[in-house]
């Protein structure tokens, strides 16, 4: 859970006299911390999400360090900028406003008899105590997840953000650094965590922009894995929230490898768990087969064989039906090669033969062998089932 920088200046009445000039319609992006700025060395350490407060004292000596710090802010991912006015800066150049404007980022003014440590040290404590009620939320969704048979761990609590009866959907997204890729000198994003601020500011202007205030929607981190946990939602709702987070991980695709598993929708948050479960299930496909995003759902036979955790035990399998073929190709032959021609062309021999470019003699003759090496008359679906799936675990 975090709070919005509308919340932030809504909070207490406004009492440090905040005024929105504009980007209003980015105030509904998530304040993790706020930072004072006089200079613009320090932008380069910004991870996204921080609030921003200056005086603005380089203004009168550069006319254009304004504009220039919005931008820079605006490329980092900062929440916003509030400028401190009646001493170094009295009106925002419209230059400023017209960008602020365009790429909906936050300007906001507060006038310079506000002292500035008295609003910082106050707006800190709201983000402090949201964070803290943040935690608690995290620790009952993992709970709901991981100890889902001791409701009274996390139902009272979870209760004030979803409607507890209704439908859960779990969508897991795990990032990866590429090969060869290194975090850069001046501070790369540090995922998932910034992730979980992107996230939530792109999907607030989601729910507002769709008129959707029915959905509630949850974001956790759990172990390297970033969760979103969606309440009273449809399948076209689902779309979108995956259209966002596709948008929101795009600027990362350079550095990391992003995968995303969607569960199943299930009723009630006791069953929350095995949206989760499936959820990382069809992540692990997706993460096999570098795809994107993956529905379990739309997994077919593959959800059976990724849904088990033993791989010693899916390999032994494999052996089993596969390994005398497997020993055999080792000696310079193409068997298994053959096999999987036999099956594509539904036990053709022309098909085969066609495919593999060799004459129809030779692949009756290479298939007598086949079939002693395992021990498999090769004849039905039935014969067929068992060496489909071992060449499916082969595959993963």
């Amino acid at each position: 859970m975090s709070v919005s920088l509308r919340h932030l200046c809504a909070d207490n009445n406004n009492p440090f006299q905040l005024k929105v000039c504009a980007g209003e319609n980015g105030m509904t992006n998530i304040v993790n911390w706020i930072y004072m700025l006089e200079d613009e060395y320090i932008i380069s350490y910004f991870h996204g999400s921080e609030l921003i407060v200056t005086t603005g004292r380089r203004q009168s000596e550069h006319p254009e360090w304004l504009l220039e710090i919005v931008k820079s802010l605006y490329s980092r991912h900062v929440a916003g900028m509030i400028v401190n006015v009646g001493m170094y800066v009295f009106d925002i150049p419209q230059a400023v406003l017209d960008f602020c404007n365009e790429k909906d980022f936050p300007l906001l003014t507060m006038p310079w008899e506000i002292h500035i440590t008295e609003m910082t040290q106050s707006l800190c404590i709201t983000i402090m105590n949201k964070k803290q009620e943040g935690l608690i939320h995290d620790q009952a969704i993992r709970d709901a997840i991981l100890k889902h048979d001791n409701p009274e761990t996390y139902q009272d609590i979870l209760s004030s953000y979803y409607d507890l009866d209704a439908d859960f959907l779990v969508v897991t997204i795990c990032s990866r650094f590429k090969k060869g890729s290194q975090p850069n000198s001046e501070g790369d994003f540090d995922l998932p965590a910034s992730m979980e601020y992107w996230l939530e500011t792109r999907l607030r202007r989601m729910k507002r922009r769709l008129g959707t205030a029915e959905l509630h929607i949850g974001i956790v981190t759990l172990e390297n894995l970033q969760l979103l946990i969606l309440n009273h939602t449809t399948p076209e709702l689902s779309e979108h929230v995956l259209d966002v987070i596709v948008d929101a991980y795009k600027e990362v695709l350079a550095t990391h490898d992003i995968y995303i598993g969607v569960g199943q929708q299930v009723m009630g948050i006791r069953n929350m768990y095995k949206s989760f479960q499936r959820a990382t299930t069809a992540m692990k496909m997706a993460v096999h087969r570098k795809q994107t995003i993956i529905n379990f759902n739309e997994m077919g036979f593959d959800r059976l064989l990724f849904s088990i955790t033993d791989e010693d035990l899916l390999s032994s399998y494999a052996d089993d039906i596969l390994g005398e073929v497997e020993q055999y190709d080792k000696q310079g032959h193409e068997y298994m090669k053959l096999l999987r021609a036999y099956i594509r062309n539904d036990r053709s021999l022309d098909g085969t033969a066609k495919e593999l470019f060799i004459h129809r003699n030779t692949v009756n003759y290479q298939l007598q062998k086949l079939k002693k090496l395992l021990h498999s008359p090769l004849k039905t679906a039935e014969d067929l089932f068992p060496i489909q799936v071992a060449l499916a675990i082969r595959d993963m």
